[in-house]
């Protein structure tokens, strides 16, 4: 099972899980097109960024196969939200991920 220590932190960035706090910045790039053209979903409302965001925040440990860890990219000195980072536990028996 991976259920990291937070936050995960470079010189630049860290990483951690999403709050309530979070729902403008998400909505602010999911609600662009440039962003979303080669995801697997459209230009978001807010109401669907806010559904998305619920999801975002259960989604923080790898503890069975088919699970999903999804974390805010934060600008270090900011606090700002500037994307996201998403791990799949694919197979055990293969030890896969992407």
């Amino acid at each position: 099972m991976l259920e990291p220590t937070y936050p995960i932190t470079t010189d630049r960035l860290y990483l951690r899980p999403f709050t309530d706090n979070d729902l403008d910045a998400v909505y602010a790039y999911q609600s662009l097109s440039e962003v979303v053209q080669y995801l697997y979903w459209n230009v978001r409302t807010k109401k669907e960024s806010k559904t998305a965001l619920e999801e975002k925040k259960e989604r923080i440990k790898l503890d069975k196969e088919g699970a999903v860890l999804c974390l805010a990219v934060c600008l270090q000195n900011t606090d700002e939200v500037i994307g996201e980072v998403l791990l799949f536990w694919r197979s055990e028996e293969h030890k896969q991920g992407e």
